[in-house]
């Protein structure tokens, strides 16, 4: 069926934890600091568009993560995973034809994951206007870095000829 919706051909892209480049000219030597890690645990994930949209994630982890997931603290819906992360692993959460994808990298292998989601997760998709996400975990959630990105979705007008 056909899709209604124009989808921006720009990508948006939110983090949690994540480091921000520091290092600018012009360079004085008595220090370097090449990045600063944003210590905030919310984002708010502003979508612009006019509908709501399904979104990718993508977490990694500088020292081992019991149980990762994200939860919007507004509506309360949450994706988690029953499974451990350890250092350098990234899990990468989703859609591909509507349907939920979600894939473990660890030493170079990806394998599906999708079976390690907690049973009670929403599967949610980002709405118009604000989303405040935060990173969560069982343990270790300070070591746990989320890259969220989506594509926004305005409603469109089908040209019948």
């Amino acid at each position: 069926s056909a899709n209604p919706f124009w989808y921006s051909s720009m990508e948006s892209k939110y983090g949690i934890g994540v480091y921000v480049p520091a290092f600018h000219f012009p360079v004085t030597y008595d220090s370097h600091i090449f990045a600063i890690r944003n210590p905030d645990a919310y984002v708010n994930v502003y979508n612009p568009g006019s509908v709501k949209v399904p979104f990718k994630t993508v977490f990694t982890c500088g020292a081992p993560v019991e149980n990762p997931g994200i939860v919007n603290v507004v509506t309360l819906e949450y994706v988690s995973f029953d499974l451990d992360l350890e250092l350098g692993d990234k899990l990468t959460v989703y859609r591909e034809n509507n349907r939920l994808k979600a894939e473990l990298e660890r030493d170079g292998v990806i394998s599906d994951v999708f079976g390690d989601m907690d049973e009670n997760s929403n599967l949610f998709w980002l709405v118009p206007n604000d989303n405040t996400i935060k990173v969560t975990a069982d343990d270790g959630d300070d070591n746990l870095q989320c890259l969220i990105s989506f594509n926004p979705a305005y409603m469109g007008v089908l040209d019948e000829n």
